[in-house]
Parts: C-alpha cells; structure tokens; sequence
C-alpha cells in the first residue's frame, strides 16, 4: 500500500555528473596542495632554496597538464550533454 510517499528515481545522468565533478575537484585539488607543498619547503628549509623551484615546477608540469586535460573533458562532457538533453 502506497502511503503517498515516491521514491526518488535513479539517474545515470546524474550519478556519472556527480563522478566526474569529485574526480574533477580532486584532481584540481591537488595544484593548491603542490604549492603550498614548495611554500612549506621554502619556509621550513626542507629543502634547499635552490632546488624549491626545481621541486615545484616537476610537480607542477605534469599535474598542470593533467588537470588542464581533466577541465577540458569535463566542461566539453558537460556542455554537449547540455545540448544533448535540450537539444539544438
């Protein structure tokens, strides 16, 4: 017997929305924690002054690229399902 109370529908759509928004955040993520990383280095002489920048910039580089290719999948993903549900 139904009490008048609906169970809310599952979504793919939503569900793989929701995926690619925490992989997104958490790969993005990770260049603040790389800087403030060279930040602590520099400050608490962890490592040589000289090679802050070196260990910063190997870093960076390929997170950089990483993240870079993770927004353009992301906002292309989201924009042509936007269009895909709207329509032309």
């Amino acid at each position: 017997m139904d009490a008048g109370i609906s169970q809310p529908t599952f979504s793919p759509y939503k569900k793989r929305e929701d995926t690619r928004t925490i992989l997104a955040y958490l790969i993005v993520g990770t260049v603040p924690l790389i800087v403030v990383a060279g930040v602590i280095a520099f400050v608490f002489r962890l490592v040589n002054p000289g090679e802050t920048k070196d260990f910063v910039v190997a870093l960076l580089g390929p997170v950089g690229g990483i993240s870079g290719a993770v927004i353009g999948f992301y906002f292309g993903e989201r924009a042509a399902s936007d269009k895909a549900r709207t329509g032309p």
